[in-house]
């Protein structure tokens, strides 16, 4: 605005009346040149109008997109480097689990991105999302994407597998197979017939192998404990 107004000004200072250039007077000095001035006075308005003193806070409720990484548990390599940040907020904010969120919703999503960056440090899946460098030292798996997690998987039964042998190569059933069995917490596993409908007392049959420390039969289906757990075990069926 001040510019315009200037430039209005020396124009018509600038001409005669009947709109000819106006006739070149001697030069006399007359204290500082406008655009001196003009300048000084930009400068001082400039200098009123500051900065803004708190930054734009946002603060994010619970979404359905959420439900991408918190119920559907999308991994860091499956995330757009953009939708990181959004990622960890979800989980931060996540009730999925039934218990309180972490952190209010009061709380700006700022201050809960800066939080999580403190936390870089510490353990906790969550935090690939926000800082996948100092994560990756300990936990590289966590950058994988679900199509390499997969075949990660794959890779490692197939191994297993290849380990396992006919621990009876000359005694063959009518039908037989060999794998490897991976136990899960506690140990045992079970060996039953899925075209069975009394197949469904499994449950129940474990229970009772347990209580016996070794085995025990119900219908189609066998259960038998083992000395180890969480490993994969060769089974002959």
């Amino acid at each position: 605005m001040f510019l315009a107004v200037w430039l209005a000004r020396s124009a018509r200072e600038l001409t005669a009346a009947d709109g000819t250039p106006a006739p070149r007077g001697p030069l006399h000095p007359r204290g500082p040149s406008r655009p001196l001035t003009l300048a000084v006075v930009l400068l001082s308005f400039l200098v009123l109008v500051g900065s803004e003193q708190t930054a734009r806070l946002s603060y994010s409720g619970w979404e359905d997109e959420c439900d991408e990484w918190t119920l559907l548990l999308r991994r860091f390599g499956d995330t757009r480097p953009e939708d990181r940040g959004k990622a960890f907020l979800c989980h931060a904010r996540s009730t999925v689990d039934g218990v309180p969120p972490m952190f209010p919703d009061t709380l700006p999503d700022q201050y809960v991105l800066a939080y999580g960056r403190l936390l870089c440090t510490a353990d906790g899946k969550e935090l690939v999302f926000l800082c996948p460098d100092v994560v990756a030292r300990d936990e590289p798996e966590l950058l994988r994407s679900e199509s390499e997690e997969r075949a990660d998987i794959a890779r490692y039964v197939a191994e297993e597998n290849a380990r396992c042998r006919d621990p009876w190569p000359r005694l063959r059933a009518r039908r037989q197979g060999t794998a490897a069995y991976f136990l899960f917490e506690g140990g045992g596993y079970g060996v039953y017939d899925p075209e069975d409908d009394t197949s469904g007392e499994g449950e129940d049959v474990f229970d009772a192998a347990i209580d016996d420390g070794f085995v025990a039969a119900g219908g189609s289906t066998v259960a038998v404990m083992t000395y180890g757990e969480n490993e994969p075990m060769c089974l002959t069926v």
